[in-house]
């Protein structure tokens, strides 16, 4: 439950601390990952995402969205 109140949170613009997202399961974390829009969301998962994976698909979807706006 608390992992969907977080989405649902993000998802209406609320941009989280390391520390709130530290509290989320893995799965959760990579469904921001790779859904989310906000630069600062994938900012935040890039840098302080539990895993590597989910590090790694923030990363990559920062880049692109980066590439897209040039």
């Amino acid at each position: 439950m608390h992992d969907w109140l977080f989405y649902l949170s993000v998802k209406d613009g609320h941009v989280s601390t390391s520390a709130e997202l530290a509290k989320v399961t893995d799965w959760m974390q990579r469904v921001l990952a790779a859904g989310s829009t906000s630069p600062a969301v994938l900012a935040l998962l890039a840098e302080s995402g539990s895993t590597r994976k989910t590090r790694n698909i923030a990363k990559d979807r920062t880049g692109s969205r980066e590439l897209r706006m040039q």
